[in-house]
């Protein structure tokens, strides 16, 4: 399974390791010579499709941003910790992800949360991340910042029949 969303992902399943088809159509258009600001969502963790962009994704949960409650008051603490240089790679991938999550938490929240939507959106899970895809699309319209291009990634499973098969 985890093959064909591979290559799914990347509309690229020659290769063993490809970046994300959004994330390459996202730096495409920071690179033309109109260059646009982009910006990508996954509403259902990390997502293969949108890496390889100008920028990491942001991550938001279903049901909107977790926030750490004391984040102000370790702020300090946990930049300390994160800005110490690691002799593993994947140590200093996870402080970057870490430390770009936790300001994801206290900046998104803001914006998101300014975004009164009116249209009903259902309970199910894939309702709940397209409630939090309109929240930010409303979110970003209006400022000077705005991008001029978004990208959103979210997700339904429940496709594996292997548990239903009649013999």
């Amino acid at each position: 399974h985890s093959d064909q969303q591979e290559a799914v992902q990347t509309v690229y399943p020659q290769a063993s390791r490809s970046s994300g088809v959004i994330g390459r159509i996202s730096s495409a258009l920071v690179q033309a010579s109109a260059a646009f600001k982009t910006e990508a969502y996954s509403v259902s963790g990390k997502a293969l499709v949108l890496e390889g962009g100008p920028e990491d994704p942001k991550v938001i949960g279903s049901k909107g941003i977790e926030q750490v409650s004391s984040f102000g008051t370790l702020e300090t603490d946990i930049s300390k910790l994160i800005s110490k240089m690691s002799s593993s790679v994947f140590g200093e991938v996870w402080g970057s992800d870490l430390q770009r999550a936790l300001a994801d938490s206290v900046q998104l929240p803001g914006e998101m949360d300014a975004s009164v939507i009116t249209t009903r959106f259902g309970n199910s899970e894939l309702e709940q991340q397209f409630y939090q895809v309109a929240k930010v699309i409303k979110g970003a319209r209006g400022g000077g910042d705005s991008p001029d291009r978004q990208a959103f990634f979210v997700s339904r499973g429940g496709f594996d029949t292997h548990g239903n098969t009649r013999e």
